[in-house]
């Protein structure tokens, strides 16, 4: 029941998306990718659901999106998070961190050989560099990369299941039937 309502999510998103954004990510690997993110957050969407009543719940997930991307590398760079361990635990927990890796990742690797260049090559690397830019967000630049962060967010998604799970039999006896 769940897994067609997640593709369908994920579906509609790339359909919006991806004509608008044109990334340089084919629509398939882009679809993945989506149907990965969707799943580690819906898993967060459970874990409030049964933890919390319902009001509490929406407030929870709002706050949980806001703070999953403002420490999800986009924002603060993941290196200057490394200094504080709740920061660095956050930006983990992050789907937004594992799925915009995993979009600018694929992105440069499609990019021309000039764009690839070690950062000293260029005159202004920030602004000519995909490499200087991705190293800069500290991304590591490796094919196994890019299935690693598809297993971050499905583990993601397992682990908030889990959770919600054990907080359902442990905690909600009322919400069990």
């Amino acid at each position: 029941v769940e897994l067609p309502r997640l593709g369908a999510l994920a579906a509609f998103f790339v359909l919006s998306f991806y004509p608008i954004v044109t990334p340089n990510v084919d629509v398939g690997l882009f679809f993945l990718y989506a149907c990965a993110a969707a799943f580690a957050s819906s898993g967060a969407g459970y874990l409030a659901s049964v933890a919390l009543n319902p009001l509490k719940a929406q407030l929870y997930t709002v706050i949980y999106v806001l703070v999953a991307l403002m420490f999800s590398g986009l924002a603060l760079p993941l290196a200057s998070l490394a200094g504080n361990s709740l920061f660095w635990a956050v930006s983990y927990a992050s789907p937004a961190r594992w799925f915009a890796e995993l979009i600018y990742l694929q992105h440069v690797w499609s990019l021309s050989i000039a764009w690839r260049m070690p950062p000293a090559y260029y005159s202004h690397a920030s602004r000519y560099s995909a490499l200087a830019t991705l190293l800069g967000l500290n991304y590591t630049p490796l094919t196994f990369v890019l299935w690693m962060d598809v297993g971050m967010l499905v583990g993601r998604g397992v682990v908030f299941r889990a959770l919600a799970f054990w907080s359902l039999v442990g905690f909600n006896r009322d919400k069990r039937h």
